[in-house]
């Protein structure tokens, strides 16, 4: 029974990280292209 909750709380903490990664990629992605604007030899 320990372990069953123990993998029900990793299984949470992972979709957590997944969404805050996935939010995280989209600012990145964001800020990566107004970097390539202002300079795209950076790239």
């Amino acid at each position: 029974m320990k372990m069953k909750t123990v993998t029900q709380m990793n299984d949470i903490s992972a979709i957590i990280k997944s969404k805050m990664i996935q939010r995280v990629q989209k600012t990145e992605k964001r800020m990566s292209v107004n970097i390539f604007m202002r300079n795209p030899y950076l790239v």
